[in-house]
């Protein structure tokens, strides 16, 4: 089976496998920092074990990471404009 994780194609020999076993065979140590989207949705973390990749889905591993702080003003942030988080906090700051 392939698919695609982080935009390089992957292949298993696996006819079924679900979030936790990609984390797994990708040997991410700590799977509780990762979020996951499949063909651009989120994944619960409750669901890892449950959510079965497909054939040619599109799975994203998107690391959590520390550090860095923000300007005095604390008005500058750096998104992608579409990604789920720039949206929330766009429409967080016109509902305050």
């Amino acid at each position: 089976m392939m698919i695609t994780i982080n935009g390089e194609n992957f292949i298993t020999d696996k006819e079924m496998i679900t979030v936790i076993d990609l984390l797994n065979e990708r040997n991410v140590s700590t799977p509780e920092t990762v979020s996951v989207q499949v063909n651009g949705s989120f994944v619960k973390r409750k669901n890892f074990n449950t959510t079965v990749v497909k054939e040619n889905d599109e799975v994203d591993f998107i690391f959590m990471m520390s550090g860095g702080s923000f300007p005095d003003d604390n008005k500058t942030f750096v998104l992608h404009p579409t990604s789920t988080i720039s949206t929330n906090i766009q429409k967080n700051k016109k509902e305050s």
